[in-house]
């Protein structure tokens, strides 16, 4: 029953915070971006192209991303049975975690709260009194050694147990540690031993083109290649028959392919005939042709006069 009622309290609480902060919000602070990682129901796929000549930034092999936790508390569910007596003294009874940064509100009672969660508050959640002038208080002497001696597993899922005092130590060297990707615009969290594997498909990473040599993101890569003036391509008319040539060539190109169709020079006088350009001197020679040609060009003087 006093479980229940304090259960019942805690939740009176936190919304009777949030109504508090609609009322009478707190100054804006910036928020630390935190490496804490997500349960397995965070994680999601990355995204990426595939396609022939196109570096494949999806598929199994890709490290999958990380959504980080907020910065308020650690999961109870993290420390060990022999600490579940002691828990209650730490618990912020805003979020019901244990704080990472846990502070001393300036209240009668010196209750325990996450620094991000009491941030801004006037009232102690759980007494309602006014907090004293004076700032919150980080913890100290023996309530410290108390708090720093709570033992638990790796938050990041790693084989690691230890205590809170050491659980930052550890952190630099957690192999599962949340680590952003270095790419700029790619912004995603990965374990620290997938960055590699992510950074080799990542799209957002860069890379030179083989053709032009150019820097180009390699989720662009499909895009640049499709206009990349140094790349070798067919010839649109002669295909295979013709030599391929770089994009920036074709357009000098057309001017002397033997298999392009083009109209007879005598187009201007009313010849109509189109036929490859390997074709054309045959044409043009025939006397037959020739002497339709003469026709067009006396019928266009004719017009003339």
């Amino acid at each position: 029953m006093i479980a229940q009622e304090r259960l019942m309290h805690q939740v009176d609480t936190r919304v009777k915070k949030i109504i508090e902060l609609l009322l009478d919000p707190p100054s804006a602070s910036p928020q630390p971006t935190s490496l804490q990682p997500p349960s397995s129901s965070n994680v999601r796929e990355g995204d990426g192209d595939d396609g022939d000549n196109v570096v494949d930034t999806k598929g199994p092999e890709e490290a999958r991303p990380l959504t980080p936790y907020a910065e308020e508390g650690i999961d109870q569910s993290l420390f060990s049975k022999e600490n579940k007596a002691h828990l209650d003294n730490y618990t912020c009874s805003i979020c019901l975690m244990i704080p990472r940064n846990p502070v001393i509100f300036p209240c009668e009672a010196e209750h325990i709260f996450c620094e991000a969660c009491i941030r801004g508050v006037r009232l102690c959640p759980l007494d309602r009194q006014a907090r004293k002038q004076m700032p919150v208080r980080l913890l100290k002497g023996a309530v410290l050694r108390s708090y720093n001696a709570l033992t638990l597993s790796c938050e990041n899922g790693c084989e690691w147990r230890g205590t809170i005092a050491d659980m930052k130590t550890h952190a630099k060297s957690c192999v599962k540690i949340p680590t952003l990707c270095k790419n700029r615009d790619c912004g995603k969290y990965f374990h620290h031993n997938d960055i590699p594997k992510h950074l080799l498909l990542c799209p957002y990473g860069s890379l030179h083109c083989s053709h032009c040599n150019a820097m180009i993101y390699k989720r662009k890569q499909r895009d640049h290649l499709e206009k990349c003036p140094k790349k070798k391509i067919k010839c649109d008319a002669g295909g295979d028959k013709c030599p391929v040539i770089e994009r920036e060539k074709q357009e000098q190109h057309k001017t002397v392919c033997l298999y392009r169709i083009v109209s007879c020079s005598w187009k201007e006088y009313g010849c109509t005939y189109r036929c490859p350009r390997s074709q054309l001197h045959e044409h043009e020679k025939d006397a037959q042709t020739n002497k339709k040609h003469m026709e067009g060009v006396k019928n266009v003087i004719d017009a003339l006069q």
